[in-house]
């Protein structure tokens, strides 16, 4: 299916509504950061709170940011779960191919027609979202089951018991 009616140099410029092939895998690799993200987050403060008390917890928080980027969480994990390397290496490329997805960047341009006085020529560019998507989808979701088991599992880690004697 195509949506058009925009015209370039004479030329139909169309746009294509991906298929729900490219639908359904876009939802796979944006859901599957998610649910690692949201492990993260709570090995992450988990770890903060086991970890310093009183005045160490003050300074701590004082330089906590609200919302943690995927980047942090991930060395959040490195520094404080055993939690595979390449597996977190793993889950940084899932979240650059989320944030892809997600946080795309459009760019407009606007330039003079020569020869034309007062005329313009302008544009809208916005990022590609290749058939990459597609295929790596699937490894994106096993990503996500590997990672939130690991990450669940690094959450009773003995060395971080409160009860520990």
């Amino acid at each position: 299916m195509q949506l058009g009616g925009w015209t370039r140099a004479e030329k139909p410029r169309w746009e294509e509504i991906p298929s729900d092939h490219f639908r359904q895998a876009v939802v796979c690799t944006v859901f599957s950061a998610a649910a690692v993200e949201h492990s993260l987050v709570a090995i992450a403060l988990m770890r903060k709170s086991l970890g310093c008390r009183g005045p160490e917890r003050q300074l701590l928080d004082s330089v906590w940011p609200r919302m943690l980027s995927g980047t942090a969480l991930v060395r959040i994990a490195r520094a404080s779960a055993k939690v595979d390397p390449a597996l977190l290496s793993r889950v940084e490329g899932l979240m650059k191919r989320r944030n892809k997805i997600v946080h795309s960047q459009a760019e407009d341009w606007e330039t003079p027609v020569e020869g034309r006085e007062g005329w313009t020529e302008r544009g809208v560019e916005l990022p590609a979202i290749t058939p990459d998507v597609i295929r790596d989808a699937p490894g994106d979701v096993q990503i996500a089951e590997e990672a939130v088991d690991a990450i669940q599992k690094a959450r009773g880690e003995p060395e971080w018991n409160p009860f520990r004697g």
